[in-house]
């Protein structure tokens, strides 16, 4: 009820707290370099804000602010979420389960929510985050969860939705580490809408769509390619999408290589990953 979730949000305050504070600096800068109230991050401010709180480059600047804002907007995005089902207010169907107790538990029933295609609920994601605390090298290289992680990551029932709140609660990053540096990365030119994590995500997603086949106006070429790709090779092609701009965030060029052990992936197919990055 109400005391579990006011228990949860406590638990976080840290988290909450720090994205807050950071948030408020960025404010604050801003208006002191505009010299007025403005409340959106123009490309004419960026430079100076970067030089006033202190950051090398103006994407390191809007990174730290991009993962601060992100950080909020979840956690408040749940813990209303969770506030509308308790006062009875219509809510989007979702899936609700017991809280899951190991990380394990946590990647079946976003297996679930892959399969099925419905959201976990807000409960479930809220009580997650707490889990995801716990994710270590020996959970990362455990074949079931690994198994779990390919399921969702190549599944064309769902619009990746599961992994998009991975990646919202932290899970994706504790379990692939290296995805860390890309998270928030501002992309400072016209082309890219998105933070880099977001446009690889994005990636993933419009393989969905080209695997499930349901746009008509996707060539039957394109869909027989698709439709025909065994099983190994369509785990590597969307893992290559899922990392493919990795080197945007300084990741070393080792990094497929040790995200493929983690996984499972034998030599040639490491290689194969690599070569496709």
């Amino acid at each position: 009820g109400l005391g579990w979730l006011i228990r949860t949000i406590w638990g976080q305050r840290k988290e909450i707290w720090v994205a807050y504070e950071t948030l408020l600096r960025f404010r604050n800068a801003l208006h002191s370099i505009a010299g007025r109230r403005v409340d959106r991050i123009r490309f004419a401010y960026q430079e100076a804000m970067a030089e006033h709180l202190g950051y090398p480059t103006v994407e390191a600047c809007m990174q730290r602010y991009w993962q601060a804002a992100t950080k909020v907007r979840a956690i408040s995005r749940h813990a209303l979420e969770v506030l509308a089902q308790k006062a009875g207010l219509p809510v989007l169907r979702c899936i609700n389960a017991d809280t899951p107790e190991t990380p394990l538990a946590l990647m079946e029933l976003f297996s679930r929510s892959s399969r099925d295609d419905l959201p976990l609920s807000p409960k479930i994601l809220l009580a997650a985050e707490q889990l995801v605390e716990n994710v270590d090298e020996s959970h990362r290289q455990d074949p079931d969860i690994c198994e779990r992680f390919f399921e969702l990551l190549i599944s064309s029932s769902d619009r990746a939705l599961p992994l998009f709140r991975m990646h919202e609660i932290g899970l994706l990053n504790a379990l692939i580490p290296e995805f860390e540096c890309v998270t928030g990365l501002y992309q400072r030119n016209v082309f890219h809408v998105y933070t880099v994590d977001i446009h690889m995500l994005n990636g993933v997603a419009a393989l969905k769509s080209l695997a499930a086949g349901d746009d008509p106006e996707l060539p039957e070429t394109l869909k027989l390619i698709m439709s025909e790709l065994e099983m190994r090779d369509r785990r590597l092609l969307f893992l290559a999408m899922l990392l493919h701009d990795l080197c945007k965030g300084g990741a070393p060029a080792d990094a497929c290589e040790h995200v493929g052990e983690r996984l499972g992936l034998n030599e040639d197919d490491i290689t194969l990953l690599s070569f496709l990055v």
